[in-house]
């Protein structure tokens, strides 16, 4: 590829040029923080761009708009550092030539915008919101308006098995070529012009070509229609990345301190539970305490949770110890009658809490992996659309999608943080136990169809099911009130369809229903009696999956959603029975979480699409699992929220359900208030 240094006008509007009557290019950024001493280099909204990367086909150009150091080595000085002792020593540091000439940002995106303007020009790029966003900044915060192609969403969508997606590793594995060892993009301006020129081509370079890669793959695996709404919705999270979600910052540092003094309380009470001391952050030491005979000084408690490496150890053949078995907040929960494992629970929840959320979300100016997520109240998180095998979203910098569920206390907490901004409301739709919905729609018949027919809620209809009672019977003991329907809605209907759709084991089951394995294990025959269907056609499902071996279809064995994203899981065929039963749920899993996930990709491409066409203030701002949040201005609410549930449920995406699709739907200050 023809690689160019672009520092006149005459140059890059030469480029343009060419790009324009390709009409396909990729983009990627290069940025610094906004200011000195601010850790915001990786948010678009706020950084600088330092150096812009194009590529189409058969040439690369690399544009530097203010990159501080030149290339060669014309000296050298002393620098005086504290080492590790806490002594000065100098250290000679070379000194490069001044760097050439270059243009500034104004003329650069002047000069480029109307490739960014033009809907009939593809733009991709790697991990491509970031770059969008980045550039919508100097355009008025418009986002690029072309078909947005991200090529890690492409690569995901072909292979969503493989571990790592960054370009060094895919260049690496396809390539054959190796570059930037360095890691010059984490701080460009800390290194020489000709080093970052040639990482920016290399980035764009196999940008470029994985999308020439890809777009073949898809095409011949038959997803193009699923592959168009996934760039689409790279536009709508890029939007999502300009705009952030404000926090009460007041109620955050509130927070720190209640919670700094509640975790305190909660330490000294499992010191007091466990008649000693020990360090509540050594898994280990947990595991002594509470897996370890009494004689031994433990409690004695009956593990069976293990952890990654337990697991391991297991499938080795090696025999379960105390140290197999994990003290994560699940296995703790199993122990309602111990008072450590009490405590301890306790103790994690509020830790949690307060290290994840609070001082994940203001930072900690003592720790360099902990840097502030707040930036002017505004957090702006990064929502991932290849974050998982299934298709749905991960979410980084911070992480939202691990937030407490809403009808918890810590949950409240949290969410109660996230508020709309001055003369704005938060509208939020969250689809009603959508995966249950998909269950009942693939089988096409049944109990478990006829009860969402009749508006039998489906966790009642479970426990009905699992007790061998009247379901119809049931719903009305639960609207009336009666708390023994009610807790059996919740303890055994919620947990069997957990468990169904997860695919959980008895263990867990008994867990979630707190009661013993016998009786858990009585509950879910009766269940499975009941609902044959279920049984029948996750069997079906595995039959069907197995069929899709690499010789009849070309591919591994796979499952496919609603909109046909595929789930290839080659350990279905594996002879270790642990790891085909992991793919066996994972296979049964995908079809109502993937398919979950297409209905909300689809309702926020529909929702943002739709609101461009009227021209509304109203952006998305934050999605968890199958909720969407909107935030709009006051006067708009109703109108909002009739658009947002249109988006879910109307006509478009409910032709691709067999039953009704519905919503629940809030129009609150703050996210706590909608649940």
């Amino acid at each position: 590829m023809i690689s160019s240094l672009i520092l006149t006008e005459d140059q890059l509007r030469r480029e343009v040029e060419i790009i324009g009557n390709t009409g396909k290019f990729v983009f990627d950024m290069e940025t610094i923080p906004s200011a000195p001493g601010m850790d915001d280099r990786g948010v678009p909204a706020r950084n600088q761009a330092l150096w812009m990367g194009l590529a189409t086909k058969g040439r690369t150009a690399q544009i530097p708009m203010g990159h501080p150091i030149g290339t060669k080595v014309i000296g050298e000085r002393l620098d005086p550092r504290t080492d590790k002792n806490g002594k000065v020593r100098n250290f000679r540091v070379p000194v490069y030539e001044r760097p050439p000439e270059q243009l500034d940002r104004a003329t650069v995106f002047d000069i480029v915008n109307p490739l960014f303007a033009d809907p009939d020009i593809q733009q991709g790029g790697h991990g491509f919101t970031f770059d969008l966003a980045t550039v919508a900044k100097y355009r008025g915060g418009l986002i690029p308006v072309g078909k947005s192609v991200c090529t890690i969403e492409a690569h995901h969508l072909t292979d969503e098995n493989r571990m790592r997606y960054g370009m060094k590793y895919v260049t690496k594995d396809l390539y054959g070529y190796t570059y930037d060892d360095e890691n010059v993009g984490k701080t460009v301006e800390k290194y020489t012009l000709e080093m970052v020129r040639h990482y920016l081509h290399c980035d764009v370079k196999y940008a470029w070509l994985e999308w020439q890669r890809c777009e073949p793959l898809i095409i011949e695996q038959g997803l193009e229609e699923l592959w168009d709404m996934e760039c689409r919705l790279t536009s709508v999270l890029a939007d999502m990345r300009c705009k952030g979600v404000m926090i009460d910052t007041k109620r955050l540092d509130e927070l720190q301190i209640e919670l700094t003094a509640l975790a305190g309380e909660r330490e000294r009470a499992v010191y007091a539970a466990a008649g000693k001391k020990f360090n509540l952050n050594s898994p280990p030491q947990k595991q002594a305490i509470l897996y370890k005979p009494v004689s031994e000084g433990g409690e004695g408690l009956e593990g069976w949770r293990f952890t990654k490496t337990g697991q391991e150890k297991v499938d080795l053949g090696q025999t379960p110890d105390h140290t197999f078995y994990s003290t994560d907040d699940e296995a703790l929960s199993s122990y309602p009658d111990n008072a450590v494992a009490r405590a301890i629970l306790d103790y994690q929840e509020t830790n949690k809490v307060l290290t994840t959320y609070v001082i994940g979300y203001k930072g900690d100016p003592d720790a360099k992996d902990k840097p502030a997520r707040v930036f002017d109240s505004i957090i702006y998180p990064d929502f991932v659309q290849y974050a998982a095998g299934t298709g749905r979203f991960g979410c980084r910098e911070p992480n939202l999608q691990n937030v407490p569920a809403p009808r918890t206390t810590l949950g409240k907490l949290v969410r109660g943080l996230f508020i709309a901004r001055p003369g704005c409301i938060l509208v939020v739709a969250d689809y009603s136990q959508i995966e249950l919905v998909l269950l009942a729609h693939f089988i096409g018949f049944g109990a478990f169809w006829d009860g969402f027919l009749k508006g039998i809620d489906p966790h009642t209809m479970t426990a009905a099911m699992a007790m061998g009672v009247d379901p119809e019977l049931l719903q009305q003991q639960v609207h009336g009130n009666v708390l023994e329907a009610k807790n059996a809605r919740n303890k055994y209907g919620k947990s069997i369809n957990f468990a169904t759709v997860y695919g959980a084991g008895l263990k867990k089951l008994a867990s979630m229903m707190g009661v013993s394995y016998d009786k858990a294990r009585g509950f879910k025959r009766t269940y499975d009696r009941n609902t044959p269907e279920i049984s029948d056609y996750r069997s079906e499902i595995l039959r069907e999956a197995r069929r899709h071996s690499k010789a009849r279809t070309g591919f591994p064995p796979h499952t496919k959603t609603l909109l046909g994203r595929m789930r290839r899981l080659p350990m279905l065929l594996a002879h270790n029975e642990k790891k085909r039963m992991y793919a066996e749920r994972q296979a049964f899993n995908h079809i109502f979480q993937g398919s979950s996930a297409d209905l909300t990709k689809m309702a926020m491409v529909r929702f943002h699409e739709r609101v461009k066409e009227i021209g509304k203030p109203w952006h998305l701002i934050l999605t968890v699992h199958d909720e969407l949040v909107v935030e709009c201005p006051e006067e708009d609410a109703e109108a909002c929220c009739d658009l947002l549930v249109w988006a879910m449920t109307g006509e478009g995406i409910q032709e691709l359900v067999s039953l009704p699709l519905k919503v629940e739907t809030a129009i609150v200050k703050n996210w706590a208030s909608a649940k």
